[in-house]
């Protein structure tokens, strides 16, 4: 405590906070200039340049991550004052880095701290008067054109462009329309308004004021639509809302069917989804279980199966908008009671149908609502109808999801223990059935049910693997079915039956993984996969030291150089293919990689994180092959989508990249590379021939079976439409040794034997070709061996019963032999083709007499003529050796 009469002492006086920018920066570039400001001014200015400073830098750094960098450049300094709209430092680059000298203290002056400065580069005179005189550009100047020669504006490029005439009559008319985002827009030409007759009776038609001005706020879309499409819409919603009591209405099924098979609705897409999308939130936002609503949700969900069912429409930009309503019919929890079932089934058939035609466009679609799903069926507080619709809902996703929701992600015993809690009304009921209904879609029962017995130590085993993860209430039911328990417990990838009982399934992180592939653009469904042809001899990748190779030998080693494109600067790995030296980050392949040490011979106690090139890693493969991959591992969204469009993809990298990643094991990569290359080769009809044989020619190269198979059924449908000629194509397949190929070659020319009344010993003649003179022998020795092949199979093939033969049966076999005059004269594939699509004919009045023997000559047909396409080569060729 102080005295009265004491003097409080003086507070210490508070210092600025300085920041990373210093006062003493700015005083001396003040005094550089001439200028004498406060030091109030100067922290203020520090201050303000720290913050601009501070801007850029966060600017920077975006193009950094944006560029997958770690270390930020000049470059990004630059781009990041273009987007502050600052002009650009310039005389920096990261090629020419900018050089800082130390300036020496003048000893008469007391040094306040380092001062660095720009070293200016000398300039030798003596060069710069011998480089060539760089002339000066035209100066600015003046200069007179004519706007108008007698009224008419002359196109000159002084002048601005015309407008057309088209568009010049369209708006003088009054044609280009401003039409809102959901109303339509009237037969006058204005908006249409918000009535019961473009809107469903919900929300959205108690409350036009509202509706009205929120539209207000949107901003205004022009479309030019004709009158003709205005009367069509405003009939079209006006015949589907409000909606008859009749489901089988005249004006409701004719409006289904015109949007489902009409062409030239493409203009009315855009309102027709936003239509459907306000119908929607207006019926369920008031929650009301009436049965008007549950009509209206019905009618909406016929809409979008029938827009989904309309080839003519290209709806993928409105993906977005479809979706939200058909998952808020899923996954509302109060829908009308006597509609609920049938519009959750409905609703997940409409989803399926979405899928089905657009998952492997947009691989991350199916792994996104997969998720959206799962979260609906597992997360706590939601009710009988979300969680029902979820369940019905996984069922439209595929056999994977209801996997990975009721049997991995324990979303069966959730259900369980909701019926255990409140097991009351016909909402808990119906949740049970959809489980139940989607274990069987799982895995169907089987037709002779013989239930689980738990004093067999087996079966007991399998009933506690199911209490585990379906819980006791579904277990027991599934019991009743012990073929039916093993198989759910088995169509794991890991069988459940053998895991141990502590093993847990996330499903959080189930759903995560799905997600992280889709985010690549990879393929949705291993099904898609064609069949995997390995190479002869893999070969592999082996660390390289600098230090030990070999020095004895006088020839000097190629100069090795980097790759343009995939030598970056912030990679870790560098990789030596041929000559060529890659640099890339060492994530892309510990990540995508399944097995990386062990399939590159990497040395256990090898730190991975840094191989440089002293210590570097070859891959003996090709240096296409080897960027192909590497492109595939960097590349950026933009680049995989052009891989979709046949015009913009890129067929030979991508056959390469197929080839890389399956052979690495990098399986994310490769499933999506083998759906796209499948995609591709469906639309190679409109490449050139030479294009066609060079991609063909890779794939065998590189052992791609099931492309090689694929452009094999190409080119044989190019030579039956005589776009080639039978000697290139024939002389192309000899050359890489396509057996398949040959065979169907030789046998297009052997239709083209002209039928012939001569005697036997002439009864046909060869067509006149350029084959060679083996080709000519492998040619009639296939004639004679499918003549002899003919000749085999004219025994009718035995009954099922015994019986002999009757005259209906012996008369269709034989009557693949009956002599014809059309051309071609001798064409077994066809005949048995026909005879084993040919229709049963009715019972003659004879057959009572003579009964039928239950001759299956049309299966027999179809089987020996499947045969006889995989054994055609062998007919002209001979075995394979």
């Amino acid at each position: 405590m102080q005295s009265n009469g004491a003097k409080p002492k003086p507070k210490p006086q508070q210092t600025a906070q300085t920041g990373v920018y210093k006062v003493d920066s700015i005083k001396d570039i003040a005094d550089s200039v001439g200028i004498t400001i406060s030091d109030s001014v100067v922290s203020a200015l520090a201050s303000d340049v720290e913050y601009r400073i501070n801007q850029v830098v966060e600017e920077a750094a975006r193009f950094m991550r944006h560029g997958r960098r770690t270390t930020m450049t000049t470059a990004d300094i630059e781009q990041a004052l273009r987007v502050l709209n600052i002009e650009p430092l310039y005389g920096h680059s990261s090629y020419n880095p900018t050089t800082f000298r130390r300036a020496l203290p003048f000893p008469q002056v007391q040094a306040a701290g380092p001062v660095f400065f720009v070293e200016d580069e000398e300039i030798d005179f003596d060069r710069v008067l011998r480089e060539e005189k760089i002339a000066l550009p035209k100066g600015v100047s003046w200069t007179a054109h004519w706007l108008a020669v007698e009224g008419v504006q002359p196109l000159i490029p002084e002048n601005p462009p015309a407008i057309p005439r088209d568009t010049e009559g369209s708006t003088a008319k009054g044609d280009l329309l401003k039409v809102n985002g959901i109303g339509g827009v009237g037969v006058n030409g204005s908006s249409l308004p918000l009535t019961a007759s473009n809107l469903p009776t919900g929300a959205g038609a108690k409350k036009p004021a509202t509706g009205t001005a929120s539209n207000q706020s949107q901003q205004l879309v022009k479309q030019v639509l004709s009158k003709e499409l205005q009367l069509y819409y405003a009939r079209l919603t006006g015949s589907l809302l409000p909606p008859s009591t009749d489901p089988t209405s005249s004006k409701r099924v004719a409006a289904l069917a015109s949007l489902r098979n009409d062409a030239g609705l493409q203009a009315l897409l855009p309102y027709l989804v936003r239509w459907v999308g306000e119908g929607v939130v207006g019926a369920l936002k008031e929650g009301s279980q009436s049965e008007t609503e549950g009509n209206v949700l019905e009618v909406l969900l016929d809409v979008i199966g029938a827009i989904l069912d309309n080839n003519t429409l290209f709806i993928e930009p409105y993906l977005h908008q479809l979706l939200p309503p058909i998952l808020s019919i899923l996954l509302h929890s109060s829908l009308p009671t006597s509609h609920s079932t049938q519009l959750r089934t409905t609703a997940s058939q409409t989803l399926s149908k979405l899928l089905t035609q657009h998952s492997t466009t947009y691989p991350s679609l199916s792994p996104r609502i997969m998720k959206t799903l799962l979260l609906a069926l597992i997360s706590p507080g939601k009710g009988y109808g979300t969680r029902e619709g979820a369940i019905r809902g996984l069922v439209g996703v595929g056999k994977e999801a209801v996997r990975k929701g009721l049997v991995e992600g324990g979303g069966a015993k959730v259900v369980a223990a909701e019926w255990e809690s409140n097991s009351s009304g016909n909402q808990s009921y119906s949740l049970v059935t959809s489980v139940m209904d989607a274990l069987r879609v799982l895995q169907p029962t089987s037709d002779m049910a013989d239930g689980l017995d738990p004093s067999k130590e087996a079966d007991n085993a399998i009933l506690g693997k199911l209490n585990d993860v379906l819980g006791p209430f579904f277990a027991s039911r599934v019991a009743e079915d012990a073929a039916w328990a093993r198989e759910i417990l088995n169509s794991c990838p890991v069988p459940i039956l053998n895991m141990p009982h502590e093993k847990k399934v996330n499903i959080e992180d189930e759903a995560v993984k799905i997600e992280e592939i889709s985010s690549y653009k990879r393929a949705r469904s291993p099904e898609n996969l064609a069949e995997a042809s390995a190479r002869p001899a893999k070969r592999r990748a082996v660390l390289v030291s600098a230090g030990s190779l070999p020095n004895s030998s006088p020839v000097e080693e190629p100069q090795r150089i980097r790759d343009e494109k995939y030598y970056y600067d912030e990679g870790n790995w560098v990789i030596l293919v041929g000559h060529t030296l890659f640099k890339l980050p060492h994530f892309l392949f510990l990540k995508h990689c399944s097995g990386v040490q062990e399939l590159f011979q990497l040395p256990v106690d090898k730190d991975l994180d840094i191989i440089t090139e002293r210590d570097l890693l070859q891959v003996d493969e090709d240096v296409e092959d080897f960027r192909a991959l590497s492109w595939g591992l960097t590349a950026d969204p933009g680049e995989i989508t052009q891989q979709i469009d046949p015009l913009k993809a890129n067929s030979e990298m991508m056959l390469r990249l197929l080839y890389m990643t399956r052979k690495y094991k990098f399986d994310k990569h490769a499933r999506w590379a083998n759906e796209t290359v499948t995609r591709l080769c469906k639309q190679l009809t409109a490449r050139p021939l030479d294009e066609f044989k060079r991609l063909l020619s890779l794939s065998e190269k590189q052992g791609l079976s099931g492309v090689v198979t694929a452009m094999t059924t190409e080119c044989i449908r190019r030579l039956d439409s005589r776009a080639v000629s039978s000697k290139e194509m024939l002389d192309f397949a000899e050359f890489h040794n396509l057996r398949r190929l040959q065979g169907w070659v030789y046998y297009a020319e052997l239709l083209l034997i002209k039928p012939s009344k001569e005697p036997p010993s002439t009864a046909f003649s060869l067509p006149s070709n350029s084959f060679s003179l083996e080709q000519q022998f492998r040619l009639l020795r296939g004639f004679w061996s499918l003549s002899q092949f003919w000749d085999s199979i004219k025994t009718p093939p035995s009954s099922h019963n015994g019986v002999a033969h009757t005259y209906h049966c012996l008369d269709a076999w034989m009557s693949m032999w009956d002599r014809t005059d059309e051309k071609p004269a001798f064409d077994p594939l066809v005949k048995l083709y026909n005879l084993g699509k040919q229709t049963v004919r009715p019972p003659k009045p004879a057959d009572r007499v003579v009964p039928r023997c239950n001759c299956n000559y049309r299966t027999h047909a179809r089987e020996v003529s499947d045969a006889l396409a995989d054994t055609l080569a062998d007919h002209f060729l001979g075995p394979p050796k």
